[in-house]
């Protein structure tokens, strides 16, 4: 089977053409220009020359062993501009034995772009001698422009394979689309033109906090304004308000905007249009069906991998992240249960620490979170000091090796978290049950020491009192489940579940609704997203479906069971760079529906999921176009946009 632990996003993007210009990055290492250079790590850290005008960059690394064959991509990272050097994390490592080849793109304008030269290197063990024909026949392959004689090193692509994103046309876009609503709701006539609806045919609307007109009384209005019942802040909105835009006095309105009746648009929490920010999109028949709330909660620097959440005693969300500018751990505490704002605290920031976040809430009513300390190769946890976690207690639980990687929480029915994690030093699956409430101390056992095993594990606890973790063997390629013994899982049964071609990364677990074990599970050989629902308690055998097929989606797995007793899987899809959901139709997870809940830029990776207090899923994942966290709460419990029953 087919072993692969590299991040592979291939995008379908835009870029411009041309020739080589001054201004473009040059890659500097590793590798070399005009042969395979020996990059002598799996893990090597990939640095460029800076480009000052940039207004973001992206990376590609692509896999150019087989002479037979295009090269391949296998890396695709978005960075902010003004970074020059990116290292992999340990999932994204490349494979030993092969070629690669990579190269670095700026956007510098609205449609415009400029890449480096490709750098070609090769990883430990050697290979035979590459001749140099076949280096300038992948060159060829990769869409490479040369530069003109006497022109500086680097390049834009003219038919890229890989093309960079137009960064900045999506924002010039919304610019055009924006006006301002007054109080009252009345517009400054013209404000809204035939250009304002371009495309898509829809408008954004900016609001700020107490402009505009309410249909129904608001108790918390400010009390600053005549007729106060009629405005609402921007969190009523999003939460409980409703507001109407009037047209009749602008122009270049499209027919199906007013509505013929009284020639306004309705905006009501949940229904009709979604509010991000301080904004609501506006389009033809949108007014009366139910909508997703889109928010960014986190975005200070480069924040929201390694996403985790879970609803809190207060019946608000509690989202642990990682801040990847500052190498620290962070908690967002969301102010009401569509998290459309939160409050963000950093919990720990002893040197690189905060990816592989795990999050649970204990028998205190407090969050307890487990995360990887990249620093000194540990893992740690902190324990929340009150239920919106302004502060937290660290503790380290296993310092033995390079400990502490792709970790999961879930408290046992003795009160006790339980955490499973990957041992990196020796590839094994371990796991810790902590001997108290805030893990300041636990007991470690090596579950799985079979071969390398133990990435990408999951923990749930069933409702016979003892845990199911679900994780990869990367030596065969498979899906593994264990299931402990005891509550402290000091013994274990091992049982593949998926053998088949390269499955089982990016897993994770929750129970169902008939009690029985559910894991949602990448298929890398093609691409698919699957669920195992597992055939007895102790999850010895499965039942297999795929959930997803078109294109190369189900990396980045979330599952929980939704108020509906069935399935609920968040997901990134590749192909198309968007979060997407799937709902299934009955307790075993044979089909499922599959909605997109935001598809704008590159957004999805690093999900996790829950149930919201209000019954509706409520999904945190990593935007990598913007670097932030986001929340999306569902409008319904199928992950369904605009449904409504008739």
């Amino acid at each position: 089977m087919r072993q692969l632990t590299l991040l592979a996003l291939p995008m379908a993007l835009t870029v411009a053409g041309g020739v080589a210009r001054a201004d473009a990055p040059h890659a500097v290492s590793p590798g070399s220009p005009d042969r395979f250079a020996r990059a002598g790590e799996r893990c090597p850290t990939f640095s460029w020359s800076a480009v000052p005008q940039a207004l973001a960059v992206h990376l590609v690394v692509f896999d150019a062993t087989d002479e037979t064959a295009d090269p391949r991509l296998v890396v695709h990272v978005a960075l902010p501009p003004a970074v020059s050097s990116w290292t992999p994390s340990l999932e994204q490592c490349l494979l030993p034995g092969r070629r690669y080849a990579w190269r670095v793109g700026a956007v510098v304008g609205e449609g415009e772009a400029v890449w480096s030269e490709p750098a070609w290197f090769e990883v430990e063990p050697p290979l035979a001698e590459v001749p140099s024909a076949w280096v300038e026949q992948l060159r060829e392959r990769l869409s490479v422009t040369p530069p003109p004689t006497g022109a500086t090193t680097g390049g834009s692509v003219a038919t890229p394979r890989v093309p960079l994103p137009a960064a900045t046309a999506t924002a010039a876009a919304k610019t055009a689309s924006l006006f301002s609503v007054g109080n009252g709701g009345a517009v400054t006539a013209g404000a809204v033109t035939a250009d304002s609806f371009a495309g898509d045919g829809s408008a954004l609307v900016n609001v700020d906090a107490v402009t505009l007109q309410g249909n129904a009384p608001s108790a918390f209005a400010p009390a600053v304004h005549l007729h106060d019942d009629r405005y609402f802040t921007q969190t009523q909105l999003a939460t409980g308000g409703q507001a109407t835009v009037h047209w009749q006095n602008l122009t270049g309105v499209p027919a199906g905007f007013a509505d013929g009746i009284d020639n306004n648009t309705t905006y009501t929490a949940g229904y009709g249009l979604t509010l991000t920010g301080n904004q609501f999109s506006l389009a033809v028949a949108d007014n009366a069906r139910p909508g997703h709330v889109v928010t960014t909660v986190d975005n200070t620097g480069d924040v929201g991998q390694y996403a985790s959440l879970a609803v809190g005693t207060d019946g608000f969300a509690l989202i642990s992240y990682y801040d990847a500018t500052n190498g620290d751990l962070k908690v967002a505490h969301c102010n009401d249960l569509a998290c459309t704002s939160a409050t963000t605290t950093t919990l720990d920031s002893a040197g690189n620490v905060g990816q592989y976040t795990s999050l649970t809430i204990g028998r205190d009513g407090r969050g307890l979170i487990s995360y990887y300390d990249v620093t000194n190769g540990n893992l740690k946890v902190a324990h929340c000091n009150d239920v919106p976690c302004t502060s937290a207690g660290i503790a380290t639980v296993d310092s033995a090796g390079t400990v502490g990687l792709y970790t999961s929480v879930a408290v046992g029915t003795d009160g006790y978290p339980l955490i499973s994690y990957y041992n990196g030093s020796a590839d094994d699956l371990k796991v810790a049950h902590c001997t108290n409430v805030a893990c300041t101390s636990a007991d470690i056992f090596t579950l799985d020491s079979t071969n390398d095993v133990g990435r990408h594990s999951s923990l749930a606890i069933g409702y016979w009192g003892t845990g199911l973790i679900s994780y990869y063997d990367a030596t065969n390629g498979n899906l593994k489940v264990v299931s402990c013994g005891n509550t402290e899982c000091s013994t274990a049964t091992i049982s593949t579940l998926d053998s088949t071609d390269d499955v089982g990364e990016f897993t994770s677990i929750t129970i169902g609704g008939d009690g029985l074990g559910l894991i949602s599970y990448y298929d890398a050989t093609n691409g698919y997203l699957k669920v195992a629902h597992c055939n007895n308690l102790a999850c010895t055998s499965a039942t297999l479906s795929i959930l997803a097929s078109a294109g190369n989606v189900g990396r980045y797995t979330g599952i929980t069971t939704g108020a509906d007793g069935l399935g609920f899987v968040s997901y990134y899809d590749v192909t198309h760079s968007d979060l997407r959901v799937a709902h299934c139709s009955d307790a075993t997870c044979t089909w499922a529906s599959n909605n997109t809940l935001d598809s704008t830029g590159f957004v999805g990776t690093h999900t996790s999921v829950t149930v919201a207090a209000d019954g509706l899923p409520l999904v945190a994942y990593y935007d990598a176009t913007s670097t932030s966290l986001n929340v999306v709460h569902c409008a319904n419990v199928f992950g369904v946009p605009y449904f409504r029953r008739r």
